[in-house]
């Protein structure tokens, strides 16, 4: 999944023109397949609880996920964009 993103933000970076090293980045995404899957009662799929567990949500339920970036946010200077969706990039 990270690496979609950073598909994402590279073509964002490029047609927005923005660049700079104090840009906050997104270094790690995890979205707690075990824990997401308690809440949206899928904790019984083998993709769950498989050596590399899948994200599985069932639609209109809320779901956790965590994000790493290269240095704190700051709500006053940073401006945060998340943008989901599901399946491969084309």
């Amino acid at each position: 999944m990270l690496e979609e993103y950073e598909k994402r933000r590279e073509l964002n970076h490029t047609e927005n023109g923005e660049a700079g090293s104090s840009a906050l980045k997104v270094e790690s995404v995890d979205f707690l397949p075990r824990n997401n899957a308690q809440k949206h009662n899928t904790q019984m799929y083998e993709l769950v609880e498989g050596p590399k567990p899948v994200l599985i949500l069932r639609r209109g339920l809320s779901f956790t996920a965590t994000l790493l970036f290269n240095r704190d946010y700051d709500p006053k200077k940073d401006k945060l964009k998340l943008e989901m969706s599901c399946g491969e990039l084309e």
